[in-house]
């Protein structure tokens, strides 16, 4: 079955987020990811105009698992 752009679409809306709700899921700031990007560090995101910015889920979530440190 082929995908349509709609389809597509649909699936980067449910999977993406904006900047605020990014760092709810980090627990980290808004200002904290704006600086990360400044810095060019941080979890991968999409530049759609100068100020729309938007963070795949399962990014999010690897950078998440990247960063976890210790545990048996």
């Amino acid at each position: 079955m082929a995908t349509t752009a709609a389809t597509q679409v649909n699936a980067a809306e449910e999977t993406s987020r904006d900047t605020a709700h990014a760092a709810r899921i980090l627990g980290v700031t808004t200002h904290v990811l704006i600086r990360w990007r400044h810095e060019r560090r941080g979890p991968p995101y999409i530049r759609l105009a100068r100020n729309l910015v938007r963070y795949q889920v399962a990014d999010l979530l690897n950078y998440m698992a990247a960063h976890r440190v210790g545990g048996a």
